[in-house]
């Protein structure tokens, strides 16, 4: 899995998926306008193209800041992480996009340790079935444009997950990790700023009695236990859950 510092590496040919997980060469449908970077502009037509996610384009200032994060967020979005750190700073932060897509959703970690693997990232609110519009039976598929600034370290990349709860039982549908150019799995430091779509496998949404509550997440993974603990800053652009 290959990323260049100024745009994609080795990968050719419409619909290109790596590892089975990663659609990045043409995410028409998910994304329009053909092409695998997220700099610039891409055509997309509407905010309603982006399917059925509360605030897809991470507008607005109302979102919740969780586990000690400081700063801002964008509404109907949560900042988490899922250990207690040592030292080190959390913070988040919107950044005004310049192509007319919405903001981005910027979280920085910077010499947090803890004991074993560490979370941070964005979940999407709660929501019902109803709320969303989702359809049982209905094959859906969620995307979202990432971006990881040059000299993360100990992080071993980003992904994205769909979280289906019914109250008894959860079902998660992940995309895979999204590894840099130039750094080790699980540690080392990220060469140069890595622009990425990530994206899960197609689902269904099931049938299930009473108001399962649906949301989705976009985070980051590290080695708390990694020398001088997690340092990384992350944003969130455009997120989708669609009908496929």
């Amino acid at each position: 899995l290959t990323f260049a510092t100024s745009g994609w590496s080795g990968i050719s040919g419409a619909g290109f998926t790596i590892s089975g997980l990663i659609s990045v060469a043409s995410p028409t449908g998910i994304f329009s306008g053909g092409g695998s970077r997220i700099s610039g502009a891409y055509p997309l037509a509407a905010t309603g193209a982006l399917g059925n996610l509360q605030n897809p384009l991470m507008t607005g200032t109302g979102g919740t800041l969780a586990n000690g994060f400081t700063g801002t967020g964008p509404s109907n979005w949560t900042f988490y992480r899922n250990a207690t750190p040592t030292g080190g700073t959390q913070t988040c932060a919107k950044v005004t996009r310049t192509d007319g897509f919405g903001d981005w959703a910027e979280i920085a970690l910077t010499g947090l340790v803890s004991a074993g693997k560490f979370l941070a990232g964005l979940l999407s609110a709660n929501a019902s079935y109803a709320t969303l519009g989702l359809v049982e039976g209905t094959t859906m598929e969620a995307a979202a444009e990432v971006e990881i600034d040059a000299g993360a370290v100990n992080l071993d990349g980003p992904f994205l997950q769909v979280v289906d709860s019914d109250g008894t039982t959860q079902l998660i549908y992940q995309s895979g990790y999204s590894g840099p150019t130039g750094a080790a799995w699980g540690g080392g430091t990220w060469a140069g700023t890595q622009r990425m779509v990530i994206k899960t496998h197609p689902f269904v949404i099931r049938p299930v009695a009473g108001s399962p509550s649906f949301r989705v997440r976009v985070l980051m993974n590290g080695d708390g236990n990694g020398a001088g603990g997690i340092t990384a800053t992350m944003r969130v652009g455009r997120v989708t859950l669609k009908s496929v």
